[in-house]
């Protein structure tokens, strides 16, 4: 189970950068299942779990992302963008508030390390 966007959002305000390369996906939980065979009422009690675990994870996601977003999502716009595999560019998850800044950007466009655009400073 892949929780990186849940941590990358709840990380310490400020301080949650990432490059203008980096690409962020927001994905439901997924699993495998064992390898030997599996009653119906297993598989249904799986399917049930991955359903509740990603609704968690979008209300936890949308609860860090909603202060100074520019674009936050509701838990149920998450909870639907989760239901397949989802990717941000930088500027995207800045919008969204997933991550404070984007290392190597100042404002304007312009190129310059190790400035960070989005976050007036870190500590």
């Amino acid at each position: 189970r892949s929780m990186a966007a849940v941590l990358l959002a709840a990380g310490e305000p400020g301080h949650r950068l990432s490059y203008p390369s980096a690409r962020i996906m927001l994905h439901q939980p997924s699993w495998e299942l064992s390898e030997g065979p599996m009653r119906e009422a297993d598989i249904r009690a799986e399917v049930d779990e991955a359903g509740r675990q990603r609704r968690a994870w979008a209300r936890l996601i949308a609860k860090y992302t909603k202060h100074g977003a520019r674009k936050a999502r509701t838990p149920e716009e998450l909870d639907t963008l989760m239901q397949t595999d989802t990717f941000f560019s930088a500027e995207e998850a800045m919008d969204m508030g997933l991550i404070d800044g984007v290392v190597g950007r100042v404002k304007g466009g312009g190129h310059a390390t190790p400035a960070v655009s989005g976050v007036a400073h870190l500590r």
